[in-house]
């Protein structure tokens, strides 16, 4: 019913219309109908074909900067191991093995909370709020890499909007407070 273009709608969503007529009370004894939302599987290969392009315009237009990311990350995992072996080998029997270093880098890197333990020396929680402080520089880097991308996608193609799929509309730039009060005099201007 929300569905601007319904058409298209019948067109896209014909397989799940079907899948979900076995929960009306009409059609209870059809259930080997929701099989069919399995066959949304096929859709996979057009998905993937689709959105390729794109995938490889991703790789091309920022590998740079996907390197800077990824060099970042796995310099602050071996600063964070190799701090730590040196700041709390001898004071922290929770830090004995290699292992448990590399853990408690990732942790703190990715889960924003050092795990297996918390340091127990000045140097050992300064490396820690570092390498959290790099899981926050890191994301920051890596959504406005996305949001430039997308950004950059909408502009190229003006894809967001079906702009075929409206008529007699009226665009208003600018929404504010007062933007409800303009629409009401526009509507009774006839």
């Amino acid at each position: 019913m929300v569905a601007p273009n319904k058409k298209v709608y019948f067109q896209e969503y014909w397989l799940d219309i079907i899948a979900i007529l076995p929960l009306l009370r009409v059609f209870r004894s059809i259930r080997a109908l929701q099989l069919l939302r399995l066959l949304r599987i096929l859709r996979l290969p057009g998905f993937f074909n689709r959105y390729a392009s794109s995938f490889l315009y991703i790789l091309q237009r920022g590998i740079k900067e996907y390197l800077i990311v990824v060099g970042l990350l796995l310099r602050t995992i071996m600063f964070g191991s190799v701090a730590i072996l040196v700041f709390e080998s001898s004071s922290n029997p929770d830090f004995t093995s290699l292992e448990e270093r590399f853990w408690f880098s990732v942790y703190s890197l990715f889960a924003v909370e050092p795990i297996p333990a918390s340091p127990s020396s000045l140097g050992g929680k300064i490396v820690a709020v570092f390498v959290m402080f790099m899981n926050v520089t890191i994301f920051a880097m890596l959504t406005g890499k996305v949001s430039a991308f997308m950004v950059d996608k909408i502009r190229r193609e003006d894809d967001i909007v079906d702009w075929g799929s409206f008529s007699n509309h009226t665009i208003i730039c600018g929404w504010n407070r007062k933007a409800e009060i303009i629409v009401r005099e526009f509507k009774a201007a006839g």
